[in-house]
């Protein structure tokens, strides 16, 4: 536009002048890109929030649920009381696992021979959503081998029976809470333990 105007030709410099952008269409912009912005944020900070949200229940429930067994541990015996703890504690890593698949797989070169576990049938992407994050993931829709060490948590936490069939299983969380239940069923009623607290836990 510079040159067209210091150019000598008349034509020339008039449509030179034409070519400018009046300053009302930059304040547009702005209050469009400024509004645009702020949309971004508070929906990045809900979901944010919501994550958080999420996981402080987790947290709770499991905490009021270690505490209730702690409680009735005369009930529930020390064998099966350790059991359901251990079940407890891991669920939060086999949870995050599902949602994000291989974020507890290593590299088998690094684990000795005797302590490396296959988990099978861990998919790239297990959780369709709405979000620009995972629709990526969605495209790597594969199942892949993932190997993990048995010393390490959460595996560390089982013995090695329950360990091979929940390295089988496809919903890891889901398996820990159907045995949970499971194991909380099998409790036998007494005197402090009637089937208000096994509904309660």
């Amino acid at each position: 536009q510079k040159t067209l105007l210091n150019s000598g030709d008349m034509a020339l410099r008039t449509v030179a002048s034409k070519l400018s952008i009046p300053a009302t269409v930059h304040g547009f912009l702005v209050s469009a890109l400024g509004l645009l912005l702020v949309f971004r944020t508070n929906s990045s900070y809900q979901r944010f929030a919501e994550g958080r949200k999420i996981w402080e229940d987790i947290l709770n429930i499991s905490r009021n649920l270690s505490r209730m067994i702690e409680l009735y541990s005369n009930e529930i015996g020390k064998e099966r009381q350790t059991l359901l703890v251990q079940m407890i504690a891991a669920y939060p890593y086999l949870l995050r696992d599902h949602i994000r698949p291989g974020c507890l797989c290593e590299s088998p070169e690094g684990i000795s021979q005797k302590n490396r576990l296959l988990i099978f049938g861990t998919p790239a992407a297990t959780v369709d959503t709405r979000y620009e994050g995972d629709k990526a993931c969605r495209k790597m829709n594969f199942k892949r081998n993932c190997w993990v060490d048995r010393t390490r948590l959460p595996w560390s936490l089982f013995r090695n029976a329950p360990l091979e069939k929940m390295a089988r299983a496809k919903n890891r969380p889901l398996w820990v809470c159907d045995r949970l239940g499971k194991s909380i069923m099998g409790i036998q009623y007494g005197p402090n333990y009637t089937s208000r607290e096994r509904l309660t836990m």
